[in-house]
């Protein structure tokens, strides 16, 4: 998770101490992503997470899930090199689908449930990035039939995060304007 060592220096992108360079790279940027999320979530209530547009929209609680189950998902597929057990399955996948089933389930937390979510899921992928060199980072694969490498995956999860701020930031305005 994001430390106060790290707030200091969170607009920069670099490498980062117990990290091989370009991971430490990945990592400064998976940090302001987060750092950004976490901002913009500071304070919700549990109504805020809640709140939808109209019945078929995520809410706010729903997408810093998906975020966490994104992430966790490929530390399955990167780091684990397996595919979720039964157990992990149900969580994993209800995060990851945003479907009606998520809407029903995926409600009435309080933000420290998300962001403990969250901070967990991260520290165990820094512990995870800590154990690995650059050439991890470029080893190939393939992803949705494509080739690609481990760093493009990780990219994927910034992404993805970022993306579904963008959505949360919508979901405010609505929902200020209520």
């Amino acid at each position: 998770m994001i430390t106060t060592d790290q707030l200091t220096d969170v607009f920069l992108i670099h490498d980062v101490k117990d990290y091989a360079p370009q991971v430490g790279i990945l990592v400064s940027m998976m940090n302001y992503a987060r750092y950004t999320t976490l901002q913009l979530t500071n304070g919700l209530t549990t109504a805020q997470l809640d709140y939808k547009i109209d019945e078929d929209s995520n809410t706010i609680g729903m997408l810093l899930y998906h975020i966490a189950s994104v992430e966790r998902i490929y530390q399955l597929l990167t780091f684990e090199h397996r595919a979720p057990t039964l157990e992990e399955d149900r969580n994993v996948l209800l995060g990851l689908e945003l479907d009606d089933e998520a809407r029903q389930e995926i409600k009435g937390h309080s933000l420290s449930y998300y962001v403990d979510y969250l901070h967990n899921t991260r520290k165990q992928t820094l512990t995870y990035l800590q154990t690995i060199d650059e050439d991890w980072l470029f080893a190939s694969g393939e992803l949705w039939g494509q080739p690609t490498n481990n760093y493009f995956k990780w990219f994927y999860v910034m992404e993805n995060e970022m993306s579904h701020r963008g959505q949360m930031s919508m979901i405010l305005e609505k929902l200020q304007k209520r």
